[in-house]
């Protein structure tokens, strides 16, 4: 079957279901896979574009699917340097204007640019090719503030409590390596007589 058969095909296919949901919804979906196929004529181009993480970009998200974060917003770029240097995909968090009182959300306030002052939520990450990021980056976040985005973003998938029990395991082995090491300096076997050893040799100096 030619090309544009199937293409008249697929559109009175797709004006059908026009009458069965959302029209607005609906029209919204069909401008945006006009413009993706835009984008998808040029991607190659933007394939190696310089990008940063913690760089914060306008972003043609599209027309999703129920409360997906949709159109064209500002993301902050979360994905990994060599990442961002090496693949054409980058991973992207989107600030939104919805106040979001969880943990897996990051409030942000730009005075000088109101286009990046809102919540980055850290529960709609998405990966996107570098072509749907537009133009230079409009700002950067602070190392205060991306570290509060690692936070959220560990809390968001599930590794947080993980990184809780890593840490509290190497301060306790960390803590029993300095004990041996105590031992040993006073010539004693066990913790209990740490402290007597202690009070001993301030009796001998004294």
């Amino acid at each position: 079957m030619p090309l544009i058969t199937r293409m008249v095909n697929l559109v009175e296919r797709m004006a059908r279901k026009l009458h069965q949901s959302d029209p607005n919804k609906s029209e919204k979906l069909l401008e945006w896979s006009i413009r993706k196929i835009r984008l998808n004529r040029s991607f190659h181009l933007k394939n190696n574009k310089v990008i940063y993480r913690g760089e914060i970009y306008w972003c043609e998200l599209g027309e999703n699917i129920g409360s997906e974060e949709s159109k064209r917003r500002p993301v902050v770029v979360i994905q990994n340097q060599k990442g961002n240097d090496n693949a054409p995909t980058t991973i992207v968090a989107p600030i939104t204007n919805a106040t979001i009182n969880l943990p897996i959300a990051v409030p942000i306030n730009r005075a000088a640019n109101p286009n990046v002052t809102g919540t980055i939520d850290l529960g709609q990450v998405k990966v996107v090719h570098k072509s749907r990021l537009i133009g230079n980056s409009i700002d950067k976040l602070k190392n205060a503030e991306l570290k509060k985005v690692d936070h959220a973003l560990m809390k968001s998938i599930g590794t947080y409590q993980y990184l809780i029990h890593e840490q509290r395991d190497n301060y306790a082995r960390s803590l029993n390596r300095q004990l041996r090491e105590i031992q040993q300096e006073l010539g004693v076997n066990k913790n209990e007589d740490i402290l007597s050893a202690i009070q001993s040799l301030k009796k001998n100096n004294n």
